[in-house]
């Protein structure tokens, strides 16, 4: 194997990251929330006591830990305070939340998307005719 002109490394390989992650899986939010923690030396019960955020949810937060996180909204909500607790930009690290959870989750088909669409106007349309059929029998039995 011939290296790379702008690789130094001799044996082909490419070179580990400076930043030590690994080069081959995306790295999850939660780890990337306490690499950014530790490299600024804060520590979770300082957010906690910061924030007002128990530290069973930030290790949550940082485990990626979703069954132990209450509903979305009070989740973008920690991590706009831990965000700012240990001084990144909120904005960012939201969007960065929304996207890795995008890249995370199955693509759901345009087919599949319709379906429960279809299943409403169904039940609607079968109320509707009922409620057509109980109102011409009421009509009925005032004659």
């Amino acid at each position: 194997m011939t290296a790379h002109p702008s690789n130094p490394n001799t044996d082909g390989r490419d070179p580990a990251p400076a930043d030590g992650a690994d080069s081959g899986a995306a790295e999850s939010f939660g780890r990337y929330l306490a690499r950014e923690r530790e490299l600024r030396g804060v520590s979770l019960e300082q957010i906690a006591d910061q924030t007002r955020i128990g530290t069973s949810n930030l290790r949550a937060l940082e485990q990626d830990d979703a069954s132990r996180l209450p509903a979305r909204v009070f989740v973008l909500g920690y991590i706009r305070a831990y965000a700012q607790a240990i001084g990144l930009n909120a904005d960012e690290a939201v969007l960065r939340y929304e996207e890795l959870l995008q890249k995370s989750q199955p693509a759901v088909s345009e087919a599949e998307a319709r379906r429960p669409r279809r299943r409403r106007i169904a039940a609607l349309l079968v109320a509707a005719v009922l409620l057509a059929a109980v109102a011409g029998a009421w009509l009925l039995t005032r004659q």
